[in-house]
């Protein structure tokens, strides 16, 4: 399975969730538990699917190979929340690390998306699913380091 395919399924599967389910907040884990039976009819039949499995919110998976690990939270997700599936991402190397912000309030979600040397934000619209890339942020490990000199005055 590739990148595209699991984020195929994923958006198709994320679809079926919010014409299911109202927009209003309930338990993580009944939440956790909708989005995962929305995903699976998304996903071929071989695929299983875990909610809080190796450290992922849901983790999909197949034959033990991580495909996708999703993290999700109503609200922004904490600096600890993106550092910890950031940490699942480079440990479990799954094809596919997401993390979004359901924000009940808005008629969007917030998602993170994971890649090797940075970080992807996109608003994708609850109704359509359509995404609009917000911003790239380059892991700080990454990240060429730069001087500061200062500003230099014009000689006259």
């Amino acid at each position: 399975m590739h990148r595209i395919d699991c984020f195929n399924s994923f958006r198709d599967g994320m679809l079926k969730y919010f014409s299911r389910y109202s927009n209003e907040k309930t338990k993580k884990s009944t939440t956790s538990h909708r989005i995962a039976l929305s995903l699976q009819e998304a996903f071929d039949s071989s695929i299983s699917i875990d909610i809080d499995y190796k450290g992922s919110d849901i983790l999909i998976h197949k034959e033990g190979k991580a495909l996708l690990s999703i993290f999700w939270s109503y609200d922004y997700l904490t600096k600890e929340d993106r550092a910890k599936a950031k940490r699942i991402h480079e440990n479990e190397k799954p094809i596919l690390t997401l993390a979004f912000s359901l924000m009940p309030n808005k008629d969007y979600i917030l998602v993170y998306r994971f890649e090797k040397s940075f970080l992807e934000y996109l608003h994708i619209k609850k109704d359509d699913f359509s995404e609009r890339v917000i911003r790239s942020k380059q892991d700080e490990e990454k990240k060429q380091l730069l001087l500061n000199l200062g500003k230099t005055k014009k000689r006259s």
